[in-house]
């Protein structure tokens, strides 16, 4: 009945899935379609190299693509090739020797091509392959220092840098340093925020630590919360959903909630049996195996933890998680009183208990923590002064910045007024243009009366051009003949005139010579003076006269 139930649940959450799956099966069949068209050698190496890390290929599939692609590389002497192919090849190895072999290769041939954004991604996944597969806390401390030490002297890579930090955090975590485990992830968490992808580790071990330390409800809160953010982000079938659900059932584990830990660990064994992601599933196998050894299913928890362990050994995983199931499987066997698997499992118990916390690796571990430390120490001071630094520059700038903001406030100011000005100029002319517009009006208006008077004139005037030479003639006449009536009354003037004014001079004369010494000489004088004048007078009409 368990069974079915299961697989009820495995078909739900594959159908949900499937917008999932198809986008990804969308990729490989691009990137199968390029690796058949693909012209270059170089672009064939990436091709595989692309398709090496995907999750819908086998795990055999994946690494038979990385070396395909080594083995290109190396035939046609392609550095960064060699350095992607092994960079690749590390998420398939199984023992210390590929693990230092595939790492020493890959970051030679990304010094050789000046590559330090990958040398650094190359360093940072070594440290996790020791962490997770060989539980050498010392050799994936070194490598992170490594790793770190790079991105200071680059352009800092803040994904690169929260996988670094979050890993000093497991490196203290799992040695029982939750204070620096939680600065750790305090710091990966900051740095991850501001990446420009999705990094949920730090935020997930935050909850982790909670777990370890017993305080249960911040732990189960903290899962819940990234949870949240992974739906949020259409991420629900995802390994990092998966491990959380698991981390969730570790919880409800240490709660003696055995039945919510067998739940929340079989909805994150379904998804990773979706994405076929072994190290999940063998993670899963443990937890599941855990809590029926707590319900009393013994025999489940037998099955269950030999194929974790059994997982484990192919893949060359050494963790915690295997150490804890391979000790329960032999306390299960122990209650069944089969003695002799009880001690075949207690001794793998017991070499992996050795391996993960040998003295001699706590030594070393130490002495890396405290050379870490004081590295720290120093770049936090390079650190300070760097930001001492860059806070006077960027004093300095925003000084120039605000000085910049305050001569274009003053310009626009400036353009304003002028623009105001120029407005209302333009107000005024407008108003102007307008009562110019009524007077054209107005005027027009006159213009047309003026027009209509004018043409009434021009028909008087051609009504007088027609009577005009009659008129003409007739007012010619009258004035002939009143010239002539003025001649005649000219001509009586000038001759009938003249006689009684001949005859006054002659007197005048007479008067002068016969009485020349009376007392009346002046006023003969003023006589004598006026009929001359007269005389004059009428001459000149008789001029006119005759000339006329």
């Amino acid at each position: 009945m368990r069974t079915w139930l299961q697989l009820f649940k495995l078909l739900i959450l594959a159908v949900s899935g499937v917008s999932f799956f198809s986008n990804l099966y969308s990729q490989n069949d691009s990137l199968y379609a390029a690796l058949n068209n693909a012209q270059h050698d170089t672009v064939r190496v990436q091709t595989l190299v692309a398709l090496s890390k995907s999750l819908t290929i086998s795990r055999d599939e994946g690494q038979q693509r990385a070396r395909e692609a080594l083995a290109i590389s190396r035939q046609i002497d392609y550095t960064f090739g060699i350095g992607l192919s092994c960079y690749a090849l590390l998420d398939f190895v199984r023992d210390a020797d590929d693990i230092n072999y595939y790492a020493t290769t890959a970051l030679e041939a990304f010094e050789k091509a000046g590559n330090s954004h990958y040398k650094a991604q190359t360093l940072i996944s070594t440290a996790y392959t020791y962490l997770d597969i060989k539980a050498n806390y010392t050799m994936a401390l070194r490598y992170a220092r490594q790793s770190m030490a790079i991105d200071q002297n680059s352009e800092p890579d803040l994904y690169l840098r929260a996988r670094g930090w979050n890993l000093m955090g497991e490196i203290y975590r799992i040695t029982r340093n939750y204070d620096r485990a939680l600065e750790a992830y305090a710091k990966a968490s900051d740095y991850a925020q501001k990446a420009p992808v999705i990094y949920t580790s730090p935020f997930i071990n935050t909850g982790t630590v909670y777990k370890d330390k017993g305080r249960y409800d911040l732990a189960l809160n903290k899962y819940d919360s990234v949870l949240t953010y992974l739906i949020s982000k259409n991420l629900k079938i995802s390994s990092t959903f998966a491990y959380i659900q698991n981390r969730k059932a570790q919880v409800h584990l240490l709660n003696n909630n055995f039945n919510k830990a067998l739940e929340e660990a079989g909805k994150g064994l379904e998804v990773y049996n979706i994405l076929n992601f072994t190290r999940g599933i063998i993670m899963t196998l443990s937890t599941i195996s855990e809590a029926h050894y707590h319900l009393g299913y013994m025999d489940e928890c037998i099955a269950n933890g030999i194929k974790a362990i059994e997982m484990a050994s192919i893949e060359g995983v050494t963790t915690e998680g295997i150490e804890r199931v391979a000790r329960i499987v032999a306390e299960a066997y122990a209650s069944k009183g089969d003695n002799a698997n009880a001690y075949h499992y207690h001794k793998i118990y017991s070499d992996l208990h050795n391996t993960i916390y040998a003295p001699e690796s706590y030594i070393e571990l130490a002495n890396q923590q405290i050379t870490l430390e004081t590295e720290n120490q120093e770049l936090e001071k390079q650190l300070l002064e760097e930001q001492a630094k860059a806070s006077a520059i960027v004093i300095h700038n925003q000084r120039r910045f605000n000085l910049i903001i305050i001569m274009a406030l003053i310009l626009l100011s400036v353009l304003s007024f002028f623009l105001f000005r120029n407005m209302k100029a333009k107000s005024r002319l407008n108003y102007t243009l307008k009562e110019q517009q009524d007077e054209i009006l107005q005027q027009s208006e006159e213009l047309k009366a003026q027009a209509e008077e004018l043409q009434t004139y021009n028909e008087k005037i051609k009504t007088v051009n027609a009577t005009l030479e009659d008129l003409v003639l007739e007012r010619t006449q009258k004035i002939q003949q009143q010239n002539k009536r003025l001649m005649e009354y000219a001509f009586l003037n000038a001759h009938n005139v003249r006689g009684p004014l001949a005859r006054i001079l002659g007197l005048v004369y007479l008067m002068d010579k016969e009485l020349p010494n009376d007392g009346y000489k002046s006023y003969k004088n003023m006589l004598k003076e006026a009929g001359q004048e007269l005389d004059q007078v009428i001459s000149e009409i008789k001029k006119k006269l005759e000339n006329e």
